[in-house]
């Protein structure tokens, strides 16, 4: 297993012993891990001005694109066209999500969830209710009603 420029920095630490002083000043100390990103929500993802990275609610629902968030939190995604199936792994913790396009079943490590909506595909895109990808890959979500912005953190 070999690190290389283009690598993102929790490669490195599944690479290391998690019980080693290196593991613990990275992820801890220095916290190589931390991640912090925004959004912002619009109403409309039929618009023409929606792109899409643009969370849209769904009744009530946030529905975000997958691989942004999932890729933004360090997670690998996998497309099953056939079956319209999504996977997504987290690179550390190796947690694995699992949904199906306008399915509401969905799986966390195996264990089967209800989500409040469906997943969706807008312009080969998938969006998945935004607690059911962020909060399992550790993430935390906050929400500015004034700027419609959506903020993403994790430690």
């Amino acid at each position: 297993n070999e690190f290389g420029q283009g690598d993102k920095p929790v490669k490195l630490l599944t690479m290391l012993d998690k019980k080693s002083l290196l593991y613990d000043l990275l992820k801890n100390d220095l916290k190589i891990t931390r991640k912090n990103f925004s959004l912002i929500l619009t109403d409309d993802p039929s618009s023409s001005a929606f792109i899409p990275t643009n969370p849209y609610r769904v009744r009530g629902t946030t529905l975000v694109p997958t691989r942004y968030v999932s890729e933004n939190l360090d997670a690998v995604v996998s497309w099953n066209g056939e079956l319209q199936k999504v996977t997504v792994k987290d690179i550390l913790t190796g947690k694995t999500l699992e949904f199906t396009i306008n399915s509401k079943d969905a799986y966390v490590n195996g264990v089967k969830e209800t989500l409040l909506e469906a997943p969706e595909l807008k312009g080969g895109t998938s969006f998945v209710p935004i607690r059911f990808i962020v909060e399992p890959l550790g993430g935390k979500i906050d929400f500015d009603p004034e700027t419609s912005t959506i903020t993403i953190t994790k430690d």
